[in-house]
């Protein structure tokens, strides 16, 4: 077999001979420098794929992938107050590829120098640096292509004692390719913040002036805002009355200078919300996206469920607004962090086309139809997903991203060809954003907004035994020049009594009042919830919930009553018993009716061996509103086994049933051994067996995974290992190994 070029010999040498130019260097700092450190990492792996399908066709892919990493970091004190932090990161990363009889390669090298300067004291502290990636491309027969992002940055904090804390932060970035023709753009940014504190009084100022010019569309646009922020808090009355108020005022001006040709991202302003585990159309015909406050944290990499669920996330525009672009930003640290879990480019190459993206709009967060045109490209320089699709005018949006199934082959392979041998991978996605890409000409010239924000909360205790408080909070948020307003109002009444050690209550009563572009909303929530302790080893839970809505003469009705039962019988013997019921009308008409009731049994009747058994019933109909009646139910059972019979040795085993109407039964197995015999040695052998069975298609995969790791000394290691799978089906065969081997040193 012939590759482009073999991973050895030359290229290696002329990484080496980099690294010990580069140590010479900087040989005669090291006995002034207070830290130095650094570390070299090889990386090698070789992949051999056999698929055959069902009428007995074959098909044989070949690869192999070459990583090298190499990085220095210095990190010394000039002056008692001065510090230099320097730093340089060298990535090579070479794949060699056959395809039937297709030969292929390619080659990404990346280069990372930083440099950052440090003066601190508790009371001043400022920062200048500077930092450029770089990154290039060659493959068999394209020519090659360079991606470069570099950053110039300061910043400046003032922190005196009973005085406003001042901070000021500035920064430029570059992003070009290498011939500056697909790209080339400058963003200017600086950043002026001052905050005082005062007992419960908290005053803030916000002040940001963004430039940004792309040379090649040739549009500029400037952007200047300010924003103040007042909240104060406080309790009085021997703390019977608790407020907490905030008030926020902001101006957005934006200037837009362009010849015509280009577009511009008009960023909306919305609130992110969050929705977890919606594996069907059907079931998100009938959720809504919940309010999720401070940063998005989702994952959307492999799950090990019987339905592999799907990761939602969402906007409220607050009114109907045009958007065509959602940006899923994700944190960088599994390709950053030391030793990273997957290559940046492996990532790219190999987990990214794995990803199926969909957008739904929604008037009402109710009822979601399909947005067209979705299309997902990664940027690997901003660690973001770009999903774009056709321009639709609507208040709630959301993006659903299907998680990836650990037990399909596709997945397995991606992973193995990754050297991840786990068949996991977490990718936490971090931040969304939402946007209306248009022309430039159109936007051209000025625009301003002004937005306000209010809002105040009041809880007062009005009896002791049982306890009971009223509660009020208001949110008011407007802006100019469009006229919208927003307004909600909600008071409350709460209830909790404990009539003795076994028997508990609880509830509330409140009337929502409020105001948006589509009218006057009023909504009457109650919820109560009776708790029964007879023993520590035994509970209840009755809980009962209920919202009346009524807007524009119509009127939305759901409630729910859920009971729960846990026991302890023996030790080590635990069940659960719950179910439950909810019914919803909504303001069309649609009537969506359904229950549910889940058992568990869990059994440990001895340390290393425990039990596990599930069994879950969801039925729900739905009818009216003028819509053909539709009905599903799911049931499915669950057991596992888990038995370590000695500390190094453990035993897995599980069993799956899933019946859906208008489906086909869906049974899975699984079973898995992980042997560790020498767990604390400088050589650690690990063999893990893992078998999968599904019924549908008559699946079957079986992964065999030996590994070594061996502790050379306190600053190296060695990993091997050799994964096998094999998989088969109605529709083929699949069998692939990989040998994988990682060296790391440092210092």
């Amino acid at each position: 077999m012939q590759f482009g070029g073999k991973p050895g010999s030359t290229s290696v040498r002329r990484y080496a001979a980099l690294l010990l130019f580069t140590l010479g260097l900087i040989w005669p700092a090291l006995s002034v420098a207070d830290v130095i450190s650094g570390f070299m990492e090889q990386d090698y792996s070789h992949l051999v794929s056999k698929t055959q399908d069902a009428s007995g066709n074959s098909t044989m892919n070949k690869g192999n992938a070459f990583t090298q990493k190499y990085n220095l970091m210095l990190n010394k004190g000039l002056f008692p107050l001065l510090t230099l932090r320097a730093g340089y990161l060298f990535e090579s990363d070479q794949s060699w590829l056959t395809a039937g009889d297709q030969n292929s390669d390619s080659k990404i090298t990346t280069s990372l120098p930083s440099a950052d300067l440090n003066l601190g004291t508790p009371l001043l502290n400022a920062s200048v640096g500077y930092s450029k990636r770089k990154e290039s491309t060659t493959s068999s027969g394209a020519s090659s292509t360079g991606q470069n992002s570099e950053s110039y940055h300061g910043a400046f904090n003032w922190r005196p004692e009973g005085l406003p804390v001042l901070g000021l932060n500035l920064e430029r970035s570059n992003l070009f390719d290498d011939q500056r023709v697909s790209q080339d753009i400058t963003n200017d940014r600086a950043v002026l913040s001052l905050a005082y504190r005062l007992k419960g009084i908290d005053l803030r100022y916000a002040g940001n002036y963004n430039d940004h010019t792309d040379k090649l569309q040739d549009v500029t646009v400037k952007q200047t805002t300010n924003s103040a922020r007042a909240a104060y808090s406080g309790q009085f009355f021997q703390d019977r009355v608790s407020l907490y108020s905030s008030y926020n005022i902001s101006r957005q001006t934006t200037n837009t200078d362009t010849s015509g040709k280009g577009v511009v991202d008009l960023s909306i302003s919305n609130q992110v919300r969050l929705y977890k585990s919606v594996p069907s159309l059907l079931d998100s015909l009938y959720v809504t996206l919940d309010q999720l406050s401070g940063q998005v944290n989702a994952e959307i990499g492999t799950t090990t469920q019987i339905q592999p669920p799907a990761q939602n996330m969402g906007f409220d525009f607050s009114r109907k607004t045009d958007v065509n672009r959602v940006l899923v930003s994700i944190s960088p640290e599994i390709f950053t962090a030391l030793p990273a879990k997957i290559s940046l480019s492996n990532f790219e190459k190999n987990i990214v086309p794995l990803y199926t993206w969909t957008v739904y709009e929604s008037a009402d967060n109710f009822s979601w139809t399909p947005v067209n045109g979705v299309k997902a490209a990664f940027d690997h320089i901003l660690y973001q997903f770009q999903i774009t699709f056709d321009t639709t005018n609507t208040r709630y949006v959301k993006v659903v991203v299907s998680q990836l199934d650990p037990t399909d082959p596709n997945v397995i392979n991606a992973l193995n060809a990754s050297t991840i041998t786990t068949n996991t991978l977490s990718v936490t996605v971090t931040g969304i954003e939402a946007f209306d890409e248009v022309l430039a000409a159109s936007v051209k010239g000025q625009t301003s907004v002004t937005s306000n924000t209010l809002n105040y909360d009041v809880k007062v205790r009005l009896l002791d035994s049982p306890s009971l408080f009223y509660n009020s909070s208001f949110y008011l948020v407007n802006s100019a020049p469009n006229g919208f307003l927003k307004w909600t109002l909600d008071n409350a009444l709460l209830g909790d009594h404990h009539f003795n050690d076994v028997v508990g209550v609880s509830g509330r009563v409140a009337r929502e009042d409020s105001y948006d572009p589509l009218g006057r909303r009023v909504a009457y929530v109650y919820s109560g919830t009776v708790r029964v302790i007879p023993l520590k080893s035994l509970s209840h839970t009755l809980a009962y919930s209920g919202r009346t809505e009524s807007f524009q003469g119509k009127t939305d009705d759901t409630q729910s009553l859920y009971l729960s039962n846990t026991a302890e019988l023996y030790r080590g013997v635990n069940v659960s018993l719950n179910g439950g019921a909810s019914s919803a009308v909504n303001m069309n008409g649609q009537k969506v009716f359904s229950y549910s009731m889940n058992s568990g049994l869990n059994l440990v009747p001895r340390s290393d061996l425990s039990l596990n058994f599930n069994v879950n019933l969801n039925h729900s109909d739905q009818s009216g509103g003028g819509n053909k009646s539709v009905s599903s139910e799911t049931r499915r059972a669950d057991m596992g086994v888990t038995y370590r019979p000695f500390p190094t040795l453990y035993l897995v085993a599980s069993f799956g049933f899933l019946k859906q109407a208008q489906q086909k039964n869906n049974i899975t197995q699984n079973y898995g051994v992980n042997w560790s015999p020498f767990p604390d040695g400088t050589l650690q052998f690990n063999f893990s067996y893992q078998e999968n069975i599904r019924n549908i298609n008559e699946e079957r995969s079986r992964l065999i995974s030996p590994s070594l790791s061996w502790k050379i000394t306190r600053s190296a290691n060695l990993d091997l290992s050799y994964p096998l799978l094999r998989t088969t089906s109605l529709s083929g065969t699949t069998e692939s190994e990989t040998f994988s081997a990682i060296l790391r040193m440092s210092f």
